[in-house]
């Protein structure tokens, strides 16, 4: 894989896992940031933008096949990262997508 697959891979799992938070942590009653709370929040309406614009940048740049791939890998990978640092996730996944977006100017 090259830094632009990672990139866009990166972005897609994180701004996946970011959508997704609220719903995996209020089962398992973790503590959940007011940013994640919200469904209109700046970091969702952020993810989102972010996710669909990976997904569709990622067919012009790359194979077709990498993105059906990348999109199973991603949903895989934001949901382990999740269920591995609990909590902690919301603080770390900002950061996540932010370094995916500087992933691209490398």
């Amino acid at each position: 894989m090259n830094i632009l697959e990672i990139a866009f891979l990166s972005q897609f799992a994180s701004s996946l896992a970011i959508i997704t938070y609220k719903g995996y942590a209020v089962p398992k009653r973790w503590t959940i940031g007011v940013l994640y709370y919200e469904d209109a929040s700046i970091l969702k309406i952020v993810a989102v933008a972010s996710m669909v614009g990976s997904a569709i940048a990622a067919f012009f740049f790359v194979e077709w096949y990498y993105v059906i791939a990348g999109i199973v890998i991603g949903k895989v990978l934001g949901g382990v990262f999740t269920a591995v640092f609990h909590s902690a996730t919301q603080y770390l996944l900002p950061v996540i997508l932010l370094t995916s977006y500087i992933l691209y100017f490398v």
